[in-house]
C-alpha cells in the first residue's frame, strides 16, 4: 500500500507501521498485591472520612428549568463537590436557600423524606460509602465521573477503523493544514510550566464555576514516572497533556491549551492531541490510551469528543460516590431536564443510558437517528422512553442494527416516572 493510502496517513509525519509491535504488559503478582492494598487502605481512609470528617448541605434551589424555562424547585443534600456542574445543567437562572449547612451525611434518608413532597426534584450528591443507603429507593443512580478508554488494535487499520468520519476527515486535515507535530519531554520543570500556562487557563476558562482545579504539587509529581506531550505548530506549542503509561496502557490525564494562544493559532490542537496519543500507544505497544474521566451524559461534549476517536466507556471509581436523582413529579421543566440530558445510569454495576422523548409518536428514523448520535460502546443497555408512544417499524428498524436498544412506552402509563426510575 503506497504511504498516502495508508488510513490516518499525515504526510509530514509519515506513515504507521501496519501492525502493532508485541511487548508484554503482564503485571506482577507483587504488583497486584500492592495494587489490592493500595485499595483496600483507600476504601477504609474513605470510610473514615464519611464517618469523621465529611459534612454535608442541604439547599433548596429555585429557578427557571435550563430548556424550556419553566419553574423548576430541586431539593439538594450533599458535599458540594458537584453541586456547580449540576446546577448548570439544571438551570437558567436559579437562587440558593441554606436549609442546613454542616450536617452529617449519613442522615441523608431523614433530610430528603423531610423535603421531597414540596419539590419536583430531589439530588443527593454523596460520597461512598454513604450513597449506598438510598441507592435503591426510587433513585437514579450515577457515576460522577466515568472512565473511558480508546481500544489500541492488532493492526493500524484496526485504529483508525474506530475513529468518526469526522476525526478521519475534518480533524486530519487540520492536522495536515497546519503542520502539526509533537514532542514528549520528562523534566520537572516541563510539568510547572505545563500547570501554570497551559491546565489552569484551560480548565478554568472551559468549565468556569464547575472546573476542578487539581492542586500543583499532584500533577508535577507525574514527572518522576510520566511525561507531557506538547503539541506544536512551527515553535509554539499550542496544547499539551500528561501522560502516564502503565501495564499497556497510555493514560491521557490532562489537557491544556495556553490563554493567549490565537484562536487560529490553535486550530487543531486537540485533534493532534488525540491522534498523536493514539499513534503513540501503538508505536509503544499499548492496549489502550486511558481517557479518564466524562460526565454521566451522553450529551456532554468531552465524553462526545472522545468517543469520535473510538472511546468507549470503561467503568467507574466506587470512591467518587454518586449522584442519585429521584424526579417527584412530570412537570413540564422535569420533562425538559431529562429530554435534554441523556442520562448515564448505574444498574448493577453496569451503564444502562435513559433518553425521553416528549413529541408525537416517534419515527424510526428519529429513533435511528438518536441512536447513531448518542450510542457509545461500553453501554449495557440504550433506554428510549417516549411520552407519545413510538411509530410502526421502528423495532423492526432496530433489530437490524443489532445493538442493546430497549423501547419504553409510557403513553397512558399512570406513574411513567416509576417506570422510568425504575432499574
Amino acid at each position: 500500500m503506497k504511504p498516502e493510502n495508508q488510513p490516518g496517513y499525515i504526510p509530514h509525519v509519515g506513515p504507521v507501521s501496519p501492525t502493532k509491535p508485541i511487548r508484554s504488559h503482564h503485571k506482577s503478582v507483587k504488583d497486584t498485591i500492592k495494587d489490592l492494598l493500595v485499595s483496600a487502605r483507600k476504601h477504609v481512609a474513605e470510610f473514615i472520612s464519611s464517618v469523621v470528617t465529611y459534612k454535608a448541605d442541604a439547599i433548596l434551589l429555585s429557578g427557571k428549568e435550563k430548556h424550556s424555562g419553566g419553574p423548576l424547585r430541586v431539593f439538594y443534600f450533599g458535599l458540594g463537590e458537584n453541586l456547580a456542574y449540576l446546577t448548570e445543567q439544571l438551570f437558567r437562572e436559579h437562587e440558593d436557600a441554606i436549609l442546613a449547612a454542616d450536617v452529617n451525611p449519613w442522615r441523608v434518608s431523614a433530610w430528603r423524606k423531610k423535603y421531597q413532597a414540596d419539590v419536583d426534584l430531589v439530588v443527593l450528591d454523596l460520597p461512598w460509602p454513604v450513597c449506598r443507603l438510598v441507592r435503591n429507593d426510587d433513585f437514579i443512580a450515577l457515576a460522577p465521573w466515568i472512565n473511558m478508554v480508546i481500544p489500541i488494535g492488532e493492526t493500524w487499520e484496526a485504529v483508525v477503523s474506530r475513529w468518526s468520519k469526522n476525526a478521519k476527515g475534518v480533524d486530519l486535515r487540520r492536522i495536515r493544514k497546519h503542520q502539526l507535530t509533537y514532542r514528549t519531554i520528562d523534566s520537572e520543570q516541563a510539568f510547572l510550566n505545563f500547570y501554570h500556562a497551559f491546565y489552569v487557563p484551560y480548565v478554568t476558562t472551559r468549565f468556569g464555576a464547575a472546573a476542578f482545579i487539581e492542586p500543583e504539587e499532584k500533577i508535577v509529581s507525574i514527572h518522576e514516572f510520566g511525561e507531557i506531550i506538547e503539541i506544536l505548530r512551527g515553535d509554539t506549542v499550542i496544547a499539551a497533556g500528561v501522560l502516564i503509561e502503565t501495564y499497556g496502557s497510555l493514560g491521557f490525564v490532562w489537557t491544556g491549551m495556553p490563554a493567549n494562544v490565537d484562536p487560529t493559532m490553535s486550530d487543531g490542537g486537540f485533534a493532534a492531541l488525540y491522534y498523536f496519543n493514539v499513534r503513540l500507544a501503538y508505536e509503544r505497544g499499548c492496549d489502550q490510551v486511558d481517557c479518564f474521566t466524562s460526565r454521566p451524559s451522553l450529551s456532554d461534549g468531552v465524553l462526545r469528543y472522545k468517543r469520535k476517536w473510538g472511546a468507549i466507556l470503561s467503568g467507574c471509581d466506587a470512591l467518587n460516590g454518586q449522584i442519585l436523582l429521584k424526579p417527584m413529579r412530570m412537570t413540564p421543566a422535569v420533562t425538559a431536564f431529562l429530554q435534554h440530558n441523556p442520562l448515564i445510569t448505574l444498574v448493577d454495576g453496569g451503564f444502562v443510558a435513559r433518553l425521553l422523548f416528549d413529541e408525537s409518536e416517534v419515527s424510526a428514523e428519529r429513533v435511528l437517528e438518536t441512536v447513531d448520535t448518542y450510542y457509545t460502546d461500553g453501554l449495557r443497555a440504550m433506554r428510549l422512553y417516549s411520552l407519545q408512544g413510538f411509530a410502526h417499524g421502528v423495532e423492526d428498524a432496530l433489530r437490524e442494527r443489532g445493538l442493546p436498544v430497549q423501547l419504553y412506552n409510557l403513553n397512558e402509563i399512570e406513574d411513567p416516572l416509576q417506570v422510568y426510575c425504575s432499574p
